[in-house]
């Protein structure tokens, strides 16, 4: 007998192959493992990189394989463990799509089990490997099934929707293979093993076999028959390729399996201290204890229980209601599990890897951790105890009763039904109730009867809202506003302030600008502090508004979060929602009379509170501060740092010398104690006078010489002299350093403390005194010419 069985991977091939060769004492064959086998032995070969496709071949062709003692040995192969490796993993599918390599393994199958027989499973063993076979079938499961199996047993780390799309990618991979596509084979059984387990598919197909080889016999039976009337007649159709339909009909009809002895009725016709009497359509009637009661039937109710033995040695027929309502509850658990109905349990007790789970009337179900609840279970106290319901997941194990329980996703399910109940029965505007389920930054999230609506933090409150925790509880009941509703994605915003009305539609009611208000701080940041004047109304002290005078870094300098302050108002904006508050507006502005105080001109001496190289800030009165720039130093000395003049704390005489109400400046100088030397020079040397200089240095450009109070002027090189009679060059050379000269003031700007002089303006000068003079003396001569005065002067030069 060779049965055959395939299909998709995750529907429990190889558990049922396995379990029906035991039943059966038949060998089990995995085909992949002889694909598994060759990939390993190209592995050890080094034939797979690159990949040597002739080697591979003859690998499949020499690999030798038997069964012994009903378990599939393969030469060179330590163990069938060795071959489920990563590395295998890795090149198998690669190895297993090689035509050559397929041909080989069929045969190698074919050969195995021709003799023995055997239970062969893979993806084309119906279709190529034993077509003739008349037992094959095609085991199937859902994808979502397949799916929730392996998300169970934890064999993937994908959640559990990337494994429905990752199972129906694969299948319509197999599905389309050239050699070996994955497809039920003609004539195979198809059963869906989607809400079945190992054990009952198991036990399906042996009775269908056993169906098969039922009707084989009568078949040839009847064959011989004919054929012993009738040599030439043999209408029989081919036994090794049953009907589709007989085959199907068959599983259908297959039987569940009957515990020992009737389930009847009976009907209650007494009732004592200790018993109820029923008549069970026997000779004599059968007693139940008043015990096995939970709630005392009447006279003539019926009552189910199970015949136990027909006679007692006191004459009575023994039955057994505990047992009627075993088998009761074990029909309602069946049709639970194949319906995929919830059913109600207790969870007593934990155990290793979960809880144990009551489910009353004597059985009891395994419900693992990762299935007690929707949200990670971290604290197992809230669960012992609870009753609840559960879907099964699993009724047998090992030929066992062993039921497993999945809560987790009885709620997932009630949450869905309850979600679409909820969009299709609530409309925005609606008011419902819910339980602050969990907190996150932006909200809380409320339990609106099995999935979650949020309530974000702004629709907390018309004010401004801060923590969710000031607002909700955890595991407090809410009333809410649905004020959106999003049905494509089924999510839902919630809102509480939505219950009460707007504090901003009455605020010019109550408010006007210039009031004076008491509010609370709430909030304080870098740029000012917010106060609540009334919930739902919160204004901004910006940190401009807190003092006149002054210099505030942040806000938490001069208050503090929580603290009950006065305020007035400054402005609002009620479409904007904003209100501006000032906490300085208290208090009289100091520069509103400053200029009184400190009139231009007037004299202090205060300490230097602040240097820097481009100036100095002294502080007037507490709050209010000054600045002596650099160039309000010194008249004629040019100041790059004032950092080499002076210290902090060191003080200072200066006069106030501008104020600036508006921008809040205040400037001082110390120069402007003094008369500025530049005007008294101007009075003194008008352009056109010459005066006695020093020379301080020489400039490519010219040199630069001091004049009397300090003051620095510049003789440019065209200055020096008359090009006719020297050049400037040799005047350059001929001056030194520390040498006074005479020179005439060419211009002279006190405002630009600008001062040009020139040593040959001077010279032309004097030269036109000297012809003047040499005029007026000769004036009686009339012989005396120009030429003889120049001859005469260049004559007194060379003496």
């Amino acid at each position: 007998m060779i049965i055959a069985i395939d299909g998709p991977a995750g529907v429990g091939k190889s558990t049922v192959a396995r379990c029906i060769a035991e039943r059966l004492h038949l060998p089990h064959v995995n085909s992949g493992d002889l694909y598994r086998a060759v990939t390993y032995l190209a592995i050890m070969a080094q034939y797979l990189s690159p990949l040597r496709e002739e080697a591979i071949i003859l690998l499949a062709r020499d690999l030798t394989c038997r069964i012994v003692e009903g378990v599939l040995d393969i030469d060179g192969i330590p163990s069938l463990s060795e071959l489920h490796t990563d590395q295998v993993d890795r090149w198998v599918a690669q190895v297993s799509s090689l035509p050559e390599v397929r041909n080989h393994v069929t045969e190698k199958l074919r050969t195995l089990v021709r003799e023995s027989g055997g239970v062969v499973e893979g993806r084309d063993i119906g279709t190529v490997v034993f077509p003739d076979t008349p037992y094959k079938f095609f085991l199937d499961a859902t994808p979502e099934e397949r799916a929730r199996r392996r998300f169970l047993q934890g064999t993937s780390s994908l959640p559990y929707e990337e494994l429905v799309k990752e199972i129906r990618r694969r299948d319509e991979i197999d599905r389309n293979k050239p050699l070996g596509a994955l497809k039920q084979a003609p004539g195979a059984v198809y059963i869906d093993t989607s809400d079945l387990t190992s054990e009952a598919v198991c036990e399906k197909v042996i009775q269908i076999i056993r169906q098969i080889s039922e009707n084989r016999s009568r078949t040839d039976m009847m064959n011989h028959q004919n054929s012993t009337l009738d040599p030439q007649m043999n209408t029989s159709p081919d036994p090794s390729v049953p009907e589709q339909e007989e085959l199907q009909e068959i599983y259908l009809k297959t039987l569940e399996e009957v515990e020992e002895g009737s389930l009847v009725e009976g009907t209650v016709i007494e009732i004592n201290k200790d018993y109820v009497y029923l008549d069970v359509g026997y000779k004599s009637e059968g007693q139940v204890p008043i015990s096995d009661f939970d709630t005392l039937p009447k006279v003539g109710d019926t009552v189910p229980v199970v015949i136990l033995r027909k006679e007692t040695a006191d004459g009575h027929i023994l039955v057994s209601k505990k047992k009627a309502d075993q088998r009761l509850f074990w029909k309602t658990l069946k049709d639970a599990f194949q319906e995929k109905k919830p059913i109600e349990g207790k969870i007593v007790r934990e155990i290793k890897g979960g809880f144990e789970v009551d489910l009353g009337h004597g059985f009891s179900g395994f419900l693992p951790r990762s299935q007690t609840d929707i949200e990670r279970v971290e604290d197992v106290s809230p669960y012992i105890g609870l009753e609840t319901r559960f879907l099964i997941e699993r009724l047998f194990s090992n030929r066992k009763v062993n039921i497993v329980l999945s809560r987790r996703r009885w709620l997932e399910e009630e949450r869905e039904r309850k979600r679409t109940e909820f969009f299709e029965t609530r409309k925005e505007g609606d008011i419902v109730e819910g339980v602050v389920k969990s907190f996150a930054p932006f909200g809380a999230f409320i339990d609106l009867g099995g999935f979650d609506g949020l309530l974000h933090l702004q629709d907390m409150s018309w004010g401004r809202a801060v923590r969710p925790k000031d607002y909700v509880k955890k595991g407090e009941k809410v009333r809410v506003k649905i004020i959106k509703m999003d049905r494509e994605q089924q999510k839902v915003n919630l809102s509480l302030k939505a219950l009460k009305e707007d504090p901003w539609t009455h605020f010019e009611e109550r408010y006007h600008r210039g009031d004076v208000v008491e509010g609370v701080v709430t909030k304080l940041m870098p740029f000012g502090a917010f106060v609540e004047i009334e919930e739902g109304i919160e204004g901004l002290v910006h940190i401009s508004e807190m003092s006149w005078v002054k210099t505030i870094e942040h806000p938490k300098e001069v208050l503090k979060r929580g603290a009950r302050i006065q305020a007035k108002i400054l402005d609002y904006d009620i479409e904007e929602r904003r209100l501006s508050l000032g906490i300085r507006q208290l208090q009289a502005n100091p520069w509103e009379t400053l200029h009184e105080r400190y009139p231009v001109g007037m004299r202090l001496t205060r300490p230097i509170t602040q240097i820097f190289p481009h100036g100095a800030v002294v502080e007037l009165e507490e709050g209010i501060e000054a600045f002596l720039p650099a160039e309000n130093i010194s008249w004629t000395e040019r100041v790059e740092d004032v950092t080499t003049l002076f210290q902090p704390g060191q003080e200072i005489e200066f006069c106030i010398t501008r104020i600036d109400k508006k921008r809040r400046r205040i400037q001082i100088g110390i120069k402007q104690l003094s008369e500025d030397p530049w005007k008294a020079l101007a009075k003194a040397f008008p352009e056109g006078s010459e005066i006695e200089t020093k020379i301080l240095r020489k400039e490519p450009q010219g040199i630069v010489v001091e004049v009397q109070g300090g003051i620095e002027g510049f003789i440019p090189n065209r200055q020096l002299c008359d090009p006719a009679v020297e050049t400037p060059e040799n005047v350059r050379d001929r001056l030194k350093e520390g040498d006074t000269i005479r020179a005439l003031v060419l211009e002279l700007k006190p405002s630009k403390r600008r001062l040009i002089l020139s040593i040959r303006e001077k010279e032309r000068k004097e030269q036109e005194r000297e012809l003047s003079k040499y005029l007026h003396e000769g004036e009686g001569e009339t012989t005396f010419s120009i030429a003889d005065l120049l001859s005469s002067s260049q004559e007194d030069e060379s003496e």
